[in-house]
């Protein structure tokens, strides 16, 4: 799936709703660039990526979305899924590990 809004294409890598650890939750990955072809050349260090693992019930409208956002590392670790393998390590490795703290709105 694709959305453009303004100059940037947001790029979802991965939303699912998963019975996990005996409580359904919602995930998503998403890699915000630029608009133009070849996204995979164009992820780099500085690239924005949001992860977000929250629960699949109505206590998550307790908080705003921003509040479950987590790192891509995390969502890797429990679901053993590699989402960005087609991203060179050196970059995975930043871009992985960061938490995003940009604009929810």
């Amino acid at each position: 799936m694709v959305t453009r809004r303004n100059r940037f294409q947001w790029v979802l890598l991965f939303n699912f709703n998963k019975k996990y650890f005996r409580t359904k939750l919602h995930l998503e990955i998403i890699v915000v660039l630029t608009v133009g072809t070849n996204a995979v050349a164009r992820i780099n260090a500085s690239t924005r990526v949001i992860a977000v693992w929250m629960p699949n019930n109505q206590t998550v409208n307790s908080q705003s979305w921003g509040y479950y956002r987590t790192t891509v590392d995390y969502i890797e670790s429990k679901t053993g899924y590699n989402f960005m393998s087609n991203v060179s390590s050196s970059i995975q490795s930043v871009i992985e590990s960061r938490v995003d703290s940009g604009p929810t709105s």
